[in-house]
């Protein structure tokens, strides 16, 4: 087993020995033969095998591209259409979007709205987000539709892309 650099040449190279015919698993751990992290970017994995039946040398290759990506989203351009909410259901800013710019598509984009006490109280999560901007409504109530008291609420984003880096942006402020 071989993961290679993108131009090719080989940096961890593991001899598993002989196997007998069937499904093997083997993981890497991300690191080169010194014990160092890979940085970002594609890597190869390739597998070579050889055997002989009766008399004649078999010789297979495959290979997979594997991405490393260890770069975090980023979070950026957050905003809400209204600071003030007032939810009483006569359309006068009964609702504002919580906004932010993600730079890459994300496996979860979760907004959170917190009381003063940091406790959250609202929350809304968009599964497969696309890069740039993404927004969700919140409309001044729990998640079961009670009307939340008035006060200084704040709110976060939180995105987990698709390798499992996770970002959390810093708090705004809205009010209730």
């Amino acid at each position: 087993v071989s993961v290679l650099r993108a131009d090719g040449s080989p940096f961890y190279v593991r001899h598993v020995g002989s196997q007998v015919a069937g499904a093997h698993t083997w993981t890497w751990r991300g690191k080169d033969a010194a014990g160092t992290v890979v940085k970002s970017g594609t890597y190869t994995l390739r597998l070579d095998t050889a055997a002989t039946v009766s008399t004649e040398l078999l010789l297979g290759q495959v290979s997979h591209a594997l991405p490393i990506d260890k770069v975090n989203p980023t979070l950026t351009k957050r905003s809400s259409t209204y600071s003030t909410v007032y939810p009483v259901n006569d359309d006068y800013r009964d609702k504002t979007a919580l906004s932010v710019t993600v730079s890459e598509p994300t496996r979860s984009l979760r907004t959170t709205v917190y009381n003063s006490s940091g406790k959250a109280v609202w929350s809304s999560t968009v599964a497969d987000a696309p890069a740039g901007p993404v927004s969700a409504t919140f409309k001044g109530r729990t998640a079961s539709g009670d009307r939340l008291p008035s006060g200084t609420y704040t709110y976060a984003f939180r995105a987990n892309d698709y390798a499992g880096n996770l970002t959390t942006s810093s708090r705004a402020t809205t009010v209730r």
